[in-house]
């Protein structure tokens, strides 16, 4: 076969074969491969924020223990394992089987609702086997990829496959990047690794669509290697923020623009004192570079923001009015953005663990109370409950929370061993925690 103008053989799709085993490569890498197992107390409440005539009493139903599964893979001889957070969210139990047969209950240690992934730690202390973690970006579309996991619960399943594509956004969120491959994952496989034919981890299983067939979906492994250490060290991911919302524009309103590209972030707002509005940025700008590296499409911003820490200072390079601007931007923090629009943090305080502020004058217009958690200390109550960086605190001890005042007040009431019932709102759905004071 050949290249009609060049003239030059290439080999034809038919004649590439696949590796013809994989068995030496299972063996050395399903060591290191975890099945997991959760169980949690599921409390279902109608709550002031889930009905629609707030004054009527919470009502209580019963309480029913829910079980889930997943897969994860193990990072370090400490025995550190890497899966997604949804695996995880919520339980009350971690456990993990080995591939020895051993099982593990673990805690968790760290976790990132945005990118959806968690660490987990086993309670015994032992050397472990662990995986290599390779470096994504030299992954390409074609090259063969092996996908181990707990599907269904079965237990270590492999299926192998290939790349499909790369950097394809599915709606998951807000750092959209994901390997596609057609190598079969099924529900259970989620959290577990995407090996290279080199047996390193390219990917972390995530995502499927139920109404396609070959279509799974992984985290590239270099965005959680970003990540890991903060996770492993400070139990959550401290993310930077621009303070801006975009929105995609058709060929045809590029033109409008008077741009000859259709490439960059169109700026639709700027939030009012935030870091871009700071610098001087508008509505109806075009951000056209980010730290040197030229914007070929709005999903690669907000992964660039969020790789930086808070206060980072960055030069954001921008289109206004058809005249090209240089701006230098101290981000702002994505889990309190409120701070860095007014640099005030009087009305922070830290308590089990955690550090709250009260609701900022627009959030107090959407709900009736409670207060925001912007960050939660490593190894703490909170911590250990699963509390996270945005969730909204707005019951304790059945004491509706109105402002981080009364919080003081309820939690002054309860004694060094008593329980404290907590509930909170996070991502629209209402969790309820219960641990006791220290």
């Amino acid at each position: 076969m050949y290249h009609d103008s060049l003239n030059i053989p290439i080999p034809s799709a038919l004649s590439i074969n696949p590796p013809n085993d994989f068995s030496t490569l299972t063996k050395k890498v399903k060591p290191a491969v975890v099945n997991i197992y959760t169980t949690k107390e599921m409390q279902t409440r109608i709550t002031p924020w889930a009905n629609p005539f707030f004054n009527a009493p919470p009502v209580v139903q019963k309480e029913k223990k829910v079980n889930s599964l997943g897969s994860g893979f193990i990072i370090n001889e400490a025995g550190d394992i890497l899966t997604n957070n949804h695996v995880i969210e919520g339980a009350d139990e971690i456990w993990v089987k080995l591939d020895d047969g051993r099982e593990l209950k673990t805690k968790l240690i760290g976790r990132d609702p945005r990118l959806d992934i968690a660490v987990l730690r086993p309670d015994k202390t032992d050397h472990y086997p662990y995986v290599t973690l390779a470096d994504s970006e030299n992954l390409e579309v074609g090259n063969w990829v092996i996908a181990i996991g707990n599907p269904f619960g079965l237990g270590h399943t492999v299926t192998a496959g290939i790349v499909s594509a790369k950097a394809r956004v599915i709606g998951a969120g807000p750092y959209d990047d994901f390997i596609q491959t057609d190598a079969s994952i099924n529900p259970g496989n989620s959290g577990g690794p995407l090996f290279n034919i080199n047996g390193e981890v390219v990917g972390i299983n995530t995502a499927i669509f139920a109404s396609g067939q070959g279509l799974g979906f992984a985290i590239p492994i270099n965005l959680a290697k970003e990540v890991i250490p903060q996770l492993i060290s400070r139990g959550h991911v401290d993310r930077g923020w621009l303070g801006i919302s975009f929105k995609e524009l058709a060929p045809e309103d590029w033109k409008h623009l008077g741009l000859t590209e259709n490439t960059g972030v169109y700026v639709a707002e700027t939030v009012p004192g935030g870091p871009a509005d700071k610098a001087g940025l508008k509505p109806g700008d075009v951000i056209t570079e980010f730290n040197g590296i030229k914007i070929d499409n709005p999903h690669m911003l907000p992964t660039m923001v969020g790789k930086l820490p808070p206060e980072s200072e960055v030069e954001i390079g921008f289109m206004h009015e058809g005249k090209k601007y240089a701006r230098k931007v101290i981000l702002g923090s994505l889990d309190n953005p409120q701070a860095s629009i007014t640099g005030d943090k009087s009305n922070t305080i830290e308590v089990l663990g955690m550090y709250v502020r009260d609701l900022n004058a627009n959030e107090a217009q959407r709900v009736p109370g409670g207060v925001v958690v912007i960050d939660v200390k490593p190894g703490s109550l909170a911590h250990s409950a699963g509390i996270q960086p945005s969730d909204l605190v707005i019951e304790i001890n059945s004491e509706l929370i109105k402002n981080t005042q009364y919080l003081t007040k309820v939690l002054a009431n309860v004694q060094k061993g008593q329980v404290v019932k907590l509930n909170l709102v996070r991502n629209g759905s209402v969790y309820y925690f219960a641990f006791r004071k220290e």
